[in-house]
């Protein structure tokens, strides 16, 4: 009686060992699942933090960037226009100028933020941006010192063939930045980030 009694307790033993096992597999893959979602979770919240603290201010310095081009040409524009009016001169100036002091702060924001940008082209973009804001810096001061002289037509051609073409290679750089941006992956927020910039450059 006893013999039919031990194949019995042998199939409960590999029975109860089959459990275990498959429990123990079971834990095992719920853990490694864990472990993935954790680190899942943790290059989302790095992704969103290079958006929020690098992306987000880099795409918002590159539109007051762009708004500053527009500000100080339109100032150009309406000295070189409407500037032999001593009080117009000035408003126009002044225009010129407060465009300009949002151009530097862009750009020294942008090259704040360049030092943590993970792609080399853009910072060789930027450097390529800087040296043509100069060229449209010198461009607008010397288009400004012509004007209402005799020689006033000169400042109208200065202002058309070379300030203006400067201020479209500075905008087409914000582009180039943008295109760059846009092979990254893409997120909705990204999607937003580079709509608004898009729009922004009129």
């Amino acid at each position: 009686m006893n013999e039919p009694a031990q194949p019995i307790k042998s199939i409960k033993f590999s029975v109860q060992k089959k459990l275990l096992l498959g429990f123990g597999v079971i834990l095992i893959l719920f853990s490694l699942m864990a472990v993935n979602n954790l680190l899942q979770i943790q290059n989302i919240v790095t992704i969103e933090e290079r958006l929020i603290d690098v992306r987000l201010p880099t795409v918002m310095a590159g539109m007051d960037l762009t708004d500053g081009i527009h500000l100080s040409l339109a100032g150009l524009r309406g000295y070189i226009i409407l500037g032999k009016e001593p009080n117009k001169a000035e408003l126009f100036k002044a225009e010129r100028q407060q465009g300009w002091k949002k151009i530097d702060s862009a750009l020294q924001q942008m090259m704040d933020f360049s030092k943590n940008w993970t792609v080399p082209k853009n910072k060789q973009l930027l450097n390529e941006m800087k040296s043509l804001v100069d060229e449209f810096r010198q461009a607008q001061q010397e288009a400004e010192d012509i004007s209402h002289q005799p020689d006033n037509i000169p400042a109208l051609k200065m202002l058309l063939t070379q300030a203006a073409p400067q201020a479209k290679k500075i905008v087409a750089a914000i582009t180039s930045l943008i295109d760059e941006e846009a092979l990254l992956a893409a997120t909705p927020e990204r999607k937003q980030l580079l709509k608004l910039l898009a729009d922004s450059r009129g």
